[in-house]
């Protein structure tokens, strides 16, 4: 059972998520880092909050510094989330992992990459049942490998995708798996 959130802070949550809907990026960024500052809120104690609050407020953090481009200081900012993760339901923990692979996808951390997309992967499937989510992992795992010139991962890991896709009926993911597949067999005679 989570513990209540205190309004207030909640109030300056949603008030930071609705700067980030917006795009004001930093703006949201400096509302989450206050509100994880008792001293900047002028608090004299810390307010009890749960474990999924304050995992929330890292995760938004993380968001913004993608959506920044500070793909580093995101990773930073992962890594306190990680802190919360089982507080986490199913859903919450699939964006986390699928988050954090796009961000090590971004950094060209291909190893790291494809543990947190197996794991994005294999809540989407197994626990949510969700095959969009899949097809959507399966399509920015094989970005992030083409961008980084990983020509044997990504042919490897689009023989997976395509076995997906053919396993699931997903025609649209097969065939943007097959493209991948050819992307990455050139890719490895040019290099």
């Amino acid at each position: 059972m989570s513990l209540p959130v205190d309004s207030g802070l909640l109030e300056q949550f949603n008030a930071a998520v609705a700067l980030a809907r917006q795009g004001r990026y930093q703006d949201a960024l400096d509302g989450c880092t206050r509100l994880m500052d008792p001293v900047d809120r002028g608090m004299k104690h810390v307010p009890i909050v749960s474990g999924e609050f304050l995992g929330s407020v890292y995760m938004r953090m993380a968001y913004c510094l993608m959506d920044l481009d500070r793909y580093e200081d995101a990773l930073a900012a992962f890594r306190q989330v990680r802190l919360f993760l089982s507080q986490f339901e199913d859903d919450r923990l699939f964006d986390f992992f699928y988050s954090l692979g796009n961000t090590l996808g971004n950094l060209g951390r291909i190893d790291e990459m494809d543990r947190a997309f197996s794991k994005a992967l294999s809540i989407a499937s197994e626990e949510l049942g969700d095959e969009q989510r899949c097809a959507v992992t399966w399509h920015f795992l094989m970005h992030h490998a083409a961008e980084h010139g990983a020509w044997p991962y990504l042919a490897k890991e689009a023989l997976h995708c395509m076995q997906f896709a053919q396993n699931h009926g997903l025609d649209s993911l097969k065939a943007k798996a097959a493209g991948r597949y050819a992307e990455a067999i050139r890719g490895a005679k040019a290099a």
